[in-house]
């Protein structure tokens, strides 16, 4: 015989004060009788249920009305009836046997009602799409919004790139300019003047200083005759500019400019010594590189090259 007998007793209607079922998750209370321990610890209170009743009822709160009776706030998350043979609670040291309860809990949508259709289309106009079109309409303006930003991005970003070129301002012309500095390179390594078969030993700091020149003035060059960043992308990437921006001289040009940069990577990569007839040749195919495109420029755009004169 269980030391402690419980009723159940779920809450009445507040406004009407009649019985209502008892749904899930909805909270009721178990009245307990007995003797309660003085030293129970009710901070740690919790009931203890067979594993397949575990569900049935869960222990919310625990007051004491006096010294004999108690209030177990509980709630249960089973739906049917409940019979529950064994029930016990404990604070962790003590278990308390309570007596066995019975109860019927129902489901929140109740099955005896009718559940609630939607509306209906309202006149010859339906307020419903398939969720197909929701897709293909969000995907759709995410892949124009999305495009329409890159390009403004883009567009941003190449007009503060213009603003920076101005650091290469020069009195000359661009073609002048890159003569000028061929020159003057030529005239302050004495390996240009060397026999044809003489060699160089390509991990002088000369020679090293001798390529990177190079390099760094045909890429100002094409800065300032094209406008494209010609020193911050690699090889690929100078063309990718050169024909996005000038599409009509890329068709003329882009041939040339590739065999340079091939040429450039060959010496790039020698091991151990290049020839003086080598080093002269790159010189002069540089200097044939930038009058072609230049020549390319006038021909396709007189006056922009004549403004992109006045301006650098």
């Amino acid at each position: 015989m269980s030391a402690f007998d419980c009723e159940v007793d779920i809450p009445k209607s507040s406004s009407e004060q009649k019985d209502v079922p008892l749904t899930v998750g909805k909270e009721f209370f178990l009245i307990c009788q007995g003797d309660w321990p003085r030293d129970l610890k009710i901070e740690s209170l919790r009931l203890e249920l067979p594993e397949a009743q575990k569900y049935a009822l869960k222990l919310l709160n625990f007051n004491l009305r006096d010294l004999r009776t108690a209030d177990l706030k509980v709630v249960s998350y089973r739906t049917g009836l409940q019979k529950i043979e064994k029930l016990t609670l404990t604070d962790g040291v003590q278990p308390l046997e309570l007596s066995s309860v019975e109860f019927q809990v129902q489901s929140v949508l109740d099955p005896g009602k009718q559940k609630n259709e939607p509306f209906g289309p309202i006149g010859p106009l339906s307020l419903s799409w398939p969720p197909i079109y929701w897709i293909l309409i969000i995907g759709i303006s995410t892949m124009v919004l999305s495009l329409a930003g890159f390009k403004i991005y883009r567009k941003l970003k190449r007009k503060r790139w213009l603003l920076e070129i101005r650091k290469y301002d020069n009195v000359h012309s661009p073609l002048s300019q890159v003569h000028s500095e061929l020159r003057r390179l030529q005239r302050k390594f004495s390996f240009f003047g060397a026999t044809s078969n003489e060699v160089f030993p390509v991990a002088s700091e000369e020679m090293t200083e001798t390529l990177k020149i190079i390099t760094q003035q045909i890429g100002i060059f094409l800065i300032r005759e094209l406008q494209i960043n010609a020193l911050a992308e690699s090889p690929k990437g100078i063309l990718t500019e050169f024909r996005r921006h000038h599409p009509q001289i890329y068709k003329e040009q882009h041939e040339a400019l590739r065999k340079w940069q091939n040429e450039m990577k060959k010496l790039n990569a020698v091991q151990g010594t290049i020839r003086a007839q080598d080093l002269r040749q790159i010189v002069r195919e540089s200097r044939e590189l930038a009058e072609s495109i230049h020549e390319s420029m006038l021909k396709t755009s007189p006056s922009l090259q004549t403004e992109a004169g006045r301006i650098f």
